[in-house]
């Protein structure tokens, strides 16, 4: 599609603009191809795979849908200037596989390298994994990571990167995914994570207010939403600014801050029920001395919330030893290694401390 022309256009609202083209596109792309067809979103364009056409066939189809989608398009205010172009190619599944993989998908800019995943939270009271958040992972160096990148992880910031497309494509999948876990009769709860940066920025957070107060109330009055990534001193007026807007609109709200920084605004007041932090990257090989230091860390989190009457959230644990040592002083935790990401959320699910943490890490001296 003919993007460069509508993204000048739309100037700081692409975001919006390039979230609402990939979402009406796969809607109508959907509704027009069989039950064993596929549609792939892919850079910035879409993969249609036919299960049943010869090359004919699809070549046939591909020109039919090209006009449809292109005259789709002339009725959309704003987007009458977009011209579909679609081209038939053969291919071996290894170089399929390649286009439609996570760093090739339509979540560009920011968000191009993440992967949308369910991330199993485990609650220290129950022993169970009571909720499945959907947030973004990404690999570096052979690890999976939590979050929207590494930049964030190793300083505390995050420049001037805009994750606002990712987030809004996160909250439409999120939202159908709940609707459809509320009818399951599942009783875990559902969380989703938007950007600190995208609640930040005045522009970029009336777009993704706007998205989130037209998804179903019944829906996120039962998510819980975790602001992630704040930056190293953030001032109170501006986590204020970040946390109001959503507390009334969802269950509950929680902060997810630097392991170097430290909450000392009162944001129970702001409407935050729950706040923490990724530890920073361990293996199960830590020495002693860097496992009480992280206790210890953790220690004065616990502290610090609960005089203000918060839980407490760690996330990414590897070592079980140190699990074993705070499990008393956290509310909830993740852990790649205990409780793997997931492609779905799954039901309340019973995970005893004892069991997870049976077998000792081996410590380096």
């Amino acid at each position: 599609m003919n993007l460069e022309t509508i993204s000048n256009r739309a100037g700081d609202r692409w975001p919006q603009v390039a979230a609402r083209i990939r979402e009406g596109t796969v809607n109508f792309l959907t509704s027009r191809i069989d039950e064993a067809d596929v549609v792939i979103p892919c850079g910035n364009g879409f993969l249609v795979v036919f299960a049943h056409l010869d090359e004919a066939g699809a070549k046939r189809r591909m020109a039919e849908l090209e006009q449809e989608l292109t005259g789709f398009y002339a009725g959309e205010e704003g987007l009458a200037e977009l011209r579909a172009r679609m081209v038939h190619k053969s291919m071996p599944k290894s170089e399929m596989v390649e286009l439609a993989s996570p760093a090739a998908s339509a979540r560009t800019g920011s968000g191009a390298n993440l992967e949308m995943t369910f991330v199993p939270v485990w609650s220290a009271r129950l022993e169970s994994v009571a909720c499945f958040f959907r947030a973004p992972t990404f690999f570096e160096n052979g690890w999976l990571h939590y979050g929207y990148g590494p930049q964030f992880r190793s300083h505390g910031s995050h420049g001037t990167d805009s994750f606002l497309d990712f987030d809004i494509a996160l909250l439409h999948d999120t939202v159908a995914r709940a609707q459809r876990h509320t009818a399951s009769g599942a009783r875990s709860v559902l969380g989703i994570s938007v950007h600190a940066s995208t609640l930040k920025r005045s522009h970029t957070r009336q777009v993704y207010m706007k998205q989130l107060l037209a998804a179903p109330q019944h829906v996120m009055r039962r998510m819980l939403v975790k602001i992630a990534e704040v930056e190293v001193g953030a001032p109170g007026s501006l986590l204020c600014e970040m946390i109001r807007p959503l507390r009334d609109q969802v269950g509950q709200v929680s902060v997810e801050f630097h392991h170097s920084d430290r909450p000392h605004v009162d944001l129970h007041g702001f409407g935050c029920a729950l706040a923490g932090f990724q530890l920073p990257h361990h293996d199960a090989g830590m020495s002693v001395t860097q496992r009480q230091i992280l206790a210890r860390t953790i220690a004065v989190w616990h502290s610090i919330l609960a005089r203000r009457h918060m839980k407490l959230f760690v996330d990414r644990f590897f070592s079980a030893d140190l699990l074993r040592e705070v499990a008393h002083g956290i509310d909830f935790a993740t852990s790649d290694r205990f409780w793997p990401v997931r492609s779905d959320a799954g039901d309340v699910q019973s995970s005893p401390l004892a069991a997870l943490t049976a077998d000792r890490d081996t410590h380096n001296l």
